[in-house]
């Protein structure tokens, strides 16, 4: 039977916790110092700059899923963590829009069109990954590279990598980098757009992480600070807006 409950959980733990909550240290004496530093103020985004988040699959789709019983679907680990992103971006200021908010199902190009029509400043798809191999594990983060639009391959590559940094260094994953990816969300889509596969159902230790709501609260913050990090250097300098 496939477990249900564990997307009202994690839905339930996040609005009980703010995105700073995530943080999780292991009584180090370099953590504990840290920890009663001041922290800097976030760069306040413009009204211009909002965020689409594409929680992938859902209804019929259900993506892949966990090997051994309770049985987790992929589709509802990323409906948690895009709800779980929206949060932590709105604390940020940010604008947010979700492809879609429950557990049904809209195609591919759909998702994309809604992106083109709507105009986020970037698309932010949202996935979990599987592989023949019980030992893969890990994080990647794709982007889109074409040859007629090179800016865009520009700044989605530069999205990707700073997402990817800062899920690493939330979660402590391997990294398996970022990459080229012919996916129709971050293809067909005309803004900035990454697609991240945030860790591997079929790696038993893995998904043992990834059933624990305050782990996928890692990952959402992760990628919450990549993309106001992206954002506040590519978008809401003095510099980028002169370009």
């Amino acid at each position: 039977m496939y477990n249900k409950t564990f997307y009202i959980l994690a839905l339930l733990l996040f609005s009980l916790n703010s995105c700073s909550a995530a943080r999780h240290h292991h009584h180090h004496p370099v953590a504990k110092q840290r920890e009663r530093l001041p922290e800097k103020e976030p760069c306040k985004p413009t009204k211009k700059t909002w965020v689409m988040i594409d929680p992938g699959h859902g209804g019929e789709d259900f993506g892949t899923h966990s090997l051994k019983p309770p049985r987790y679907q992929e589709k509802y680990l990323n409906l948690s963590t895009a709800y779980m992103l929206k949060g932590c971006l709105q604390q940020m200021g940010y604008k947010t829009t979700l492809t879609r908010h429950n557990d049904t199902f809209i195609s591919l190009g759909q998702r994309a069109a809604l992106a083109n029509s709507e105009k986020p400043t970037v698309f932010v798809s949202v996935h979990y990954n599987s592989a023949p191999s019980t030992q893969a594990e890990g994080v990647e983060v794709f982007f889109y590279r074409s040859n007629k639009n090179i800016e865009r391959t520009a700044q989605s590559k530069k999205l990707a990598e700073l997402v990817l940094n800062k899920i690493l260094a939330k979660t402590q994953a391997k990294s398996r980098g970022v990459k080229h990816g012919d996916f129709a969300v971050i293809r067909e889509t005309t803004m900035p757009a990454i697609l991240i596969e945030g860790g591997f159902l079929t790696n038993e230790n893995e998904m043992g992480k990834l059933r624990d709501p305050a782990y996928l609260k890692k990952v959402a913050t992760g990628i919450a600070e990549g993309v106001h990090q992206y954002i506040a250097a590519e978008i809401d300098t003095p510099v980028a807006k002169k370009k």
